[in-house]
């Protein structure tokens, strides 16, 4: 059975252009990758063919309304429970 990270990124392009470089290192290692960023990070993540799952999140949205915020940090939560290895950077 593959294990399971989930790495989280809230940032910029630069912040996403790092994560790159985490998304390799657990690839290589055999892990599946589920990555959640912003909008900033899907046109950086977009078409990695090391991330098994994408998990885009609106940071206005998160930012601005309280129950999307609240609904971000209770998937966060659930995302922790369900892979073997929760990364947030």
């Amino acid at each position: 059975m593959e294990k399971s990270v989930y790495i989280h990124r809230e940032g910029a392009f630069g912040d996403h252009i790092h994560m790159s470089n985490v998304i390799r290192a657990f690839h290589e290692d055999g892990w599946e990758v589920t990555a959640c960023y912003n909008s900033k990070g899907r046109q950086i993540h977009a078409y990695n063919p090391r991330i098994a799952k994408h998990d885009l999140f609106d940071i206005s949205d998160v930012d601005s309304d309280q129950q999307a915020m609240e609904d971000h940090y209770k998937k966060l939560n659930e995302a922790k429970d369900t892979h073997d290895k929760f990364v947030t950077l």
